[in-house]
């Protein structure tokens, strides 16, 4: 029952939350291209990634990604932005395969006392990934996976305050929600960094 109800509740929110045009027009730079490679992290969750960021237990695969977002509503005069995200995501190394995540909703918190000086945000979203063959990897390091499961992403960007640059440390996270998408383990955690741009 739970595997059912994920994946419905994700296609309520992309059609509650399709970017409408028009609104989204009225956005200053509402549109960002970002590019990030990572490593995949051997440590047992996504939390003891964050706690030892500098784990020497790493696997020996990598993913670079091209992702697009637009943002499409925003509130709290501009501090807070929900968007629509799309990556690409080639993994090689022990496993050579390309992956597909879609997020339909992220949320950017823009706003922090030092914004004047540096711009920051501090991003999270969550959809659903497709890799397009078994990811062996996963398979290795969880003892279960498949091709379909969620997808979510946490990331700090930090950049010029007036430039559409910023560099970004991204988690890029695959998992089965606990259950929720028909397997009880599997996924990946890959500490990244890369670019953004903002246009």
């Amino acid at each position: 029952m739970r595997a059912q109800l994920l994946p419905r509740s994700l296609a309520a929110a992309i059609v509650a939350g399709w970017p409408c045009g028009a609104f989204a027009a009225e956005l200053a730079a509402p549109n960002a291209f970002t590019v990030y490679a990572g490593r995949i992290s051997a440590e047992p969750t996504w939390h003891d990634v964050l706690l030892k960021p500098w784990s020497s237990h790493y696997a020996d695969s990598y993913i670079v990604t091209g992702a697009y977002s637009r943002a499409y509503r925003e509130s709290r005069e501009g501090a807070l932005r929900t968007e629509l995200e799309i990556n690409a995501t080639y993994n090689f190394g022990d496993q050579d395969h390309w992956e597909l995540n879609v997020a339909p909703i992220s949320l950017r918190w823009r706003r922090f006392p030092w914004s004047d000086r540096l711009r920051t945000e501090v991003g999270f979203g969550v959809g659903l990934s497709y890799a397009f063959e078994f990811p062996r990897v996963e398979y290795e390091l969880e003892n279960d996976t498949q091709r379909l499961l969620v997808f979510w992403m946490l990331e700090i960007t930090a950049g010029p305050r007036a430039g559409p640059w910023s560099a970004v440390l991204r988690l890029h996270h695959r998992s089965p929600a606990w259950g929720a998408m028909g397997v009880a383990d599997g996924g990946m955690n890959a500490p990244s960094l890369g670019v953004r741009y903002e246009f």
